[in-house]
């Protein structure tokens, strides 16, 4: 799979989440998949309004490549910083990239609990 993140950089120096779209299991080549998330990260990221022209200096783009998703017998196998995690509760599912808990200084029961 393949996820596409932008983030631009907040007058503070701070760079924020702009757009982040992906394939958790692709179903095309790997290549059409980033192609197709870099374009959902900057205009079909609902959370967000489109990507602006006057807005390209300012942001970053980053690409994670990711391995198969593979279930855990415990939360308590789950690291911090090292694996990618994929929450679902009812009709509810949040994907957190490796880097995500880092980012906001979660701890592994932080993370599960968000």
């Amino acid at each position: 799979g393949v996820f596409v993140t932008i983030k631009k950089r907040h007058h503070t120096g701070k760079d924020e989440l702009r757009g982040c779209k992906g394939c958790i299991v692709p179903s095309e080549p790997l290549y059409c998949c980033a192609i197709s998330s870099a374009i959902k990260s900057a205009v079909h990221d609902t959370r967000f309004d489109p990507v602006t022209s006057a807005e390209l200096e300012d942001l970053t783009v980053g690409v994670s490549a990711l391995t198969a998703p593979e279930p855990i017998a415990s939360w308590e196998d789950y690291e911090v910083g090292r694996h990618g995690i994929i929450l679902a509760k009812g009709e509810h599912k949040a994907v957190f990239l490796p880097e995500v808990p880092i980012e906001h200084g979660y701890n592994a029961k932080q993370t599960l609990s968000k």
